[in-house]
């Protein structure tokens, strides 16, 4: 009984992706690579949601990778004319794979990628008046480096957009949320 119990939970808890997303989850498989960190689906979707039901146009990144988290990202703002702005310091290879990942997707022309460190790049936008209604940071973890894209993604945010994040932790735990 007590396990009847914890399956119907379970099943009543478990997570449904979401029918707007199933295009680019479908591109995210035909082009997984095995042991690479790809998107959760439950994060895709949260960023999805953000995204469009905010009419968000403009989004930042840090990091990139395999390109799905900006593909989520700039299939969002494809019905409003937006674009996606990436920055990384991934190698040639991973920056291959996430812009393949991309135009798979048919969305490579709404993205913008930056190799260089957030460091240098934040102070430049900000130094061009550059603004952005969603930034998502999933670049370097450590205090210092978190510390000062704060300084700036506060500087570069409008006015009722979003700042979002995950850690490790919840990504390596599945859990289906923004911790």
């Amino acid at each position: 009984m007590r396990q009847l119990l914890k399956n119907l939970i379970r099943g009543a808890l478990r997570y449904t992706p979401l029918d707007t997303t199933a295009d680019v989850r479908r591109v995210v498989e035909a082009n997984r690579v095995a042991h690479l960190p790809y998107c959760p689906t439950p994060e895709g979707d949260l960023l999805h949601t953000l995204i469009r039901e905010n009419g968000f146009r403009q989004c930042l990144e840090t990091g990139f990778h395999t390109g799905s988290t900006a593909l989520y990202m700039v299939d969002a703002v494809a019905g409003s004319d937006g674009s996606v702005t990436s920055i990384t310091l991934d190698d040639d290879d991973g920056v291959a794979r996430g812009m393949a990942l991309l135009k798979a997707g048919g969305q490579s022309g709404r993205h913008r990628l930056i190799r260089d460190n957030s460091n240098q790049a934040l102070p430049e936008f900000l130094k061009a008046g550059e603004q952005f209604d969603l930034i998502f940071m999933d670049g370097w973890k450590t205090f210092d480096h978190l510390a000062m894209e704060m300084y700036y993604f506060n500087r570069l945010l409008r006015r009722g957009g979003v700042i979002f994040s995950t850690t490790p932790t919840c990504r390596q735990s599945g859990a289906p949320f923004a911790c």
